[in-house]
């Protein structure tokens, strides 16, 4: 993607840890319910 600004959480199938990614910046962080109001989900998987 070119242009914008992007963030998303994603959670470790294994250790069930929760992730946080701001472009170029990654962080051990569980979302916020209060705040995730707009967002979209996709799950994607290896076949």
């Amino acid at each position: 993607v070119s242009a914008g600004h992007y963030t998303s959480y994603s959670k470790h199938v294994v250790t069930n840890e929760w992730y946080y990614f701001n472009d170029d910046t990654v962080k051990k962080e569980a979302p916020n319910t209060d705040e995730c109001v707009n967002e979209y989900i996709f799950f994607y998987q290896k076949r």
